[in-house]
């Protein structure tokens, strides 16, 4: 998916890099400095600003409006087009978890009374991500 590969701001971009990686068992995990914004206050320009590093005067005053930045995707960042919000050390990061093939199915036990056609659900068939 687009928003884990080349996510579009920088909140999406932090969260992802504080994800722990079975590979980082030595480093100690990247945290997001400062604090949520409290929903009950009335906070100007993105919520995000406090806590990103990317910040600046327009972020702080200003609301920024969502853009598409491809099919399933969009962001609320002024920043996205400049192309500086990239994930660090993208081309050594490995998935955090990928599944192929997956499949889960259902047996019922009284699919005859349920008057259904096969005892079996298929809840989940071959998926890959």
């Amino acid at each position: 998916m687009d928003i884990f590969d080349h996510p579009a701001h920088p909140y999406t971009k932090a969260l992802l890099e504080s994800n722990p990686r079975e590979s980082d068992t030595e480093k100690r995990m990247k945290s997001i400095p400062g604090s949520p914004p409290l929903l009950y206050e009335k906070f100007k320009g993105c919520a995000f600003a406090p806590r990103c590093k990317y910040a600046d005067d327009k972020c702080r005053s200003c609301v920024p409006v969502t853009e598409n930045v491809s099919e399933g995707h969009s962001t609320a960042c002024f920043k996205w087009r400049g192309g500086d919000i990239t994930m660090s050390e993208e081309k050594d990061r490995q998935p955090f978890i990928s599944v192929r093939d997956l499949k889960k199915y259902f047996c019922l036990d009284n699919y005859k009374l349920a008057k259904a056609k096969t005892r079996y659900i298929h809840a989940v068939d071959d998926v890959s991500f």
